[in-house]
């Protein structure tokens, strides 16, 4: 028996939208007097508004031969930034003369505004204006400016902060010393903010008249972990690091700190001195650096005297692996799948027949976890989304190439409440082979009040979400009541526990979990007729990762509105035709005839009146003609498909002429089986058709308009999938050779041109007929149910033609 108990926590802030961020690294040039060699950085990706700039220098020369220098930075845009390496005034050389320094590298992080999570780690970017500072020998009142966090955090964080404007600097940069000689100051971090000032350190040339703009960017502190590049998609880790109270000067070492990652290359480092326990201020320099540990120290000017020492302050940093683009909005793109079933089929057939297809996705083309359903099952079309499994009744789905889920997976699915059988002990969404269970909905019965015997008593009806592990334990927690209607479920799993998503938004969360090799969706491998999820579903998908939360409301919102996870558009298959009263449609099955057992008239066509067929002046009669084909010479004509025993063909074009506006399917046939690996496969797997080629490679004179006698073949044709494909994206085979259509028709096989019967739209010939080629501006695609031409020249006599259509 399954133990029930209930674990309610609280839910915690979360900070969810859409933000971006960048690194990289940059050398600056060597500076000489009088140039201007500004460096110009564009960004990697574009910007909705201004971003914050931070950037490190490094020792440039070498630790103990270099000069005190800093970077400043102007003129940030939503495009890119300048950065240039400037020196202060000193006693060591003349002060006029101490701005060349020679290059160095300088490591940049780039980040929006905002309140931001990433993989749990807080990050708050913000800016602050100000003309208040801290300086030993400068003129003017020097002071703090408080900071308040909107939130604080739940320990001190780590600071980074870099001054973004040049409002006051009288030099001209580079090649003179920067004056006034400002970066930035911080002391007093507590989880609920800090106080800042410009810092002068001991220089006193120029004043500040003008506000400057500081940046600022506080991250929970001493944090590892690992995000996907989002234009490459290729993981890279970083950490957030905050020192104790240990960072000396330049003068008295190079302070060596061991990274908490493990990182295959020498990573890169943004850091900023977080106290001001040394009166005559001062900036980190990063001072060494290795695959291990980064080596930094406290840098001081030298306006007043040639010491560089300095007491002990505190440093904050960011350390990433290598640099990399981000943009919240498309991690969710990166995190490969491990399965996905849309559930957009037209039809399912039941036990032993594929019907339910995996769908393939770049990163695993050779995976298909296939599925059939236990028995005839069918899908619905709803809004929002494409269309939904009914699993009504004792359905469920078993896994024919079946997958592991590990210790960390996410789950997530559309159900429509209520579900059918309240009375069934458990509706399960799926199990694995042998213990263990993914999760399941349970319906409670509560009863209430009541004196003896019960008189008076109420009873309420309570929705539960459960977890049975692999040890045969079970556990529970409410759900809200009021689930009418369609809503996702996003589960993630741990080695530790199991949280809900409901419909993007944290509900609670289980201290069971469960991995292991699913057999089975929607049921229980132990009792599946008892325990399936009787109702609908949609989008059902697994990934061996965590998802954040982020990419769960990015999940919940896309799909909601229609659009693919990773925020593609979603194109919804067509399952079924309309066919007009009395006018001619140039048809196409959009099934796989090629092994079907059925496949003639009677079968595709079972919405339309048996008793009527071929009876064209019967008021609801219709008809189905096909073309044939001469082997002799390049004759073609029509005749009547008999209603039974005469086969459809795959990949044909028929016409359809009905009296009756009827709306047809071919429910009963099976999926199109893309099962071609021909090399020439625009995308693999496709499916061949085979092309009529001419017979003759000379004209002769047309005895019947009607024939298509002469040089050409036209081959009338059938679009064989549900889901509208672009021509340019097809392929022409010629004894093994693929051509683009414009490429076939170039080298004389074809004409580039599809021919599609279209009457009633606006831009047609005088025969109803509409044309578009691979070139055509704004697409032209083949489209399910609907037929079209295609004309091979004489030149493929004696030739092997087939059209690769790619998999839809």
């Amino acid at each position: 028996m399954r133990i029930l108990k209930i674990i309610i926590l609280l839910l915690m802030p979360v900070w969810l939208f859409a933000w971006k961020m960048e690194s990289g690294s940059v050398v600056l040039d060597e500076t000489t007097l009088g140039s201007n060699t500004w460096k110009s950085i564009d960004f990697a990706q574009s910007y909705d508004e201004v971003p914050l700039v931070f950037a490190l220098v490094n020792e440039g020369s070498g630790y103990k031969d270099d000069t005190p220098v800093i970077v400043r930075v102007r003129n940030i845009s939503t495009t890119g930034f300048e950065l240039v390496q400037v020196e202060a005034q000193s006693v060591v050389e003349d002060a006029q003369n101490c701005g060349p320094h020679p290059s160095v590298e300088v490591h940049y992080l780039v980040i929006e505004k905002g309140e931001h999570t990433l993989k749990g780690i807080r990050f708050l970017a913000s800016t602050h204006t100000t003309k208040t500072f801290q300086g030993k020998k400068a003129s003017g009142d020097a002071g703090w400016d408080s900071i308040d966090f909107d939130t604080s955090f739940s320990d001190v964080p780590a600071l980074l902060a870099q001054v973004q404007t040049l409002e006051n600097e009288s030099s001209s940069l580079p090649g003179e010393a920067s004056a006034p000689w400002l970066t930035t100051t911080i002391k007093d971090v507590d989880a609920d903010g800090f106080s800042v000032a410009l810092e002068r350190a001991e220089t006193s040339e120029e004043n500040i008249t003008t506000e400057e703009t500081i940046a600022y960017l506080a991250m929970d502190a001493n944090l590892t972990s690992s995000v996907y590049d989002t234009q490459t998609c290729q993981k890279f880790s970083f950490e957030t690091y905050q020192t104790d109270d240990s960072v000396r000067g330049w003068n008295n070492g190079c302070y060596s700190y061991d990274f908490r990652n493990t990182y295959a290359q020498i990573p890169y480092v943004v850091g900023t001195q977080n106290s001001r326990d040394g009166n005559n201020g001062g900036w980190v320099r990063r001072c060494s650096l290795s695959s291990d540990e980064v080596g930094i120290t406290i840098d001081e000017d030298q306006a007043y005297d040639d010491e560089r020492d300095h007491i002990t302050e505190i440093v904050s940093m960011f350390i990433f692996e290598k640099p990399f683009v981000y943009d919240s909005e498309k991690t969710l793109a990166c995190q490969p799948l491990v399965a996905e079933y849309r559930e957009d089929e037209c039809y399912w057939l039941g036990s032993s027949n594929v019907d339910i297809r995996e769908t393939q996705h770049s990163y695993d083309a050779l995976a298909m976890n296939d599925a059939n359903t236990y028995q005839p099952e069918s899908t619905d079309a709803y809004a929002g989304l494409c269309r939904a499994g009914d699993l009504n009744d004792t359905h469920y789905i078993d896994i024919d190439n079946r997958f592991t889920l590990g210790e960390e997976w996410t789950m997530s699915v559309w159900v429509k409440f209520p579900l059918s059988n309240e009375d069934q002990d458990y509706h399960i969404l799926g199990s694995y082979e042998g213990d263990g269970d993914l999760p399941y909905f349970q319906y409670t019965t509560t009863t209430t009040g009541g004196g003896r015997f019960g008189r008076g008593s109420t009873s309420s009806t309570d929705i539960e979400w459960g977890i049975y592990d692999n040890d045969k334990e079970d556990d529970t927690a409410d759900l809200d009541d009021d689930l009418d209607g369609w809503h996702q479920f996003t589960f993630l799993n741990n080695s530790e526990e199991t949280k809900l998503y409901l419909d993007g938004e944290y509900v609670n969360s289980i201290a069971l979990h469960t991995s292991g090799e699913v057999a089975v969706l929607y049921t229980s491998t132990d009792d599946r007729d008892a325990q399936t999820l009787s109702g609908y579903t949609d989008e059902l998908k697994f990934w061996d990762t965590l998802l954040n939360e982020d990419e769960i409301l990015q999940l919940y919102n896309r799909e909601k509105e229609g659009v693919q996870f990773d925020n593609t558009p979603r194109v919804c298959k067509t399952c079924e035709a309309n066919a007009t009263a009395g006018v001619w449609g140039l048809i196409g099955i959009p099934a796989d005839l090629r092994d079907a057992e059925s496949r003639d008239v009677a079968d595709v066509f079972d919405e339309f009146p048996e008793s009527s067929y071929a009876d064209s002046g019967a008021d609801d009669g219709w008809v189905v003609f096909k073309r044939e084909y001469s082997e002799s010479n390049n004759s073609s004509w029509y005749s009547v498909v008999s209603y039974e025993d005469d086969p459809l063909l795959f990949g044909q074009g028929y016409w359809l002429l009905s009296k009756k506006d009827v709306a047809w399917s071919e429910n009963g046939f099976p999926n199109v089986d893309y099962n071609s690996t021909d090399e020439n496969c625009p995308s693999t797997p496709c499916v061949e058709i085979p092309l009529t080629s001419a017979s003759l490679n000379f004209s002769e004179p047309d005895n019947d308009e009607n024939d298509h006698t002469g040089k050409n073949r036209n081959n009338m044709l059938g679009f064989v999938g549900h889901t509208p494909i672009n021509w340019a994206d097809c392929r022409i085979v010629v004894d093994g050779t693929a051509y683009t259509p414009s490429k076939a028709e170039e080298e004389g096989y074809i004409d580039k041109e599809v021919w599609q019967y279209n009457p009633e739209a606006d831009e047609t010939s005088n025969n109803g007929y509409t044309t578009c080629d691979d070139i055509t501006p704004g697409g032209c695609k083949l489209e399910p149910y609907k037929g079209f031409w295609l004309i091979l020249h004489g030149k493929t006599k004696n030739k092997t033609v087939k059209l690769l259509l790619p998999k839809e």
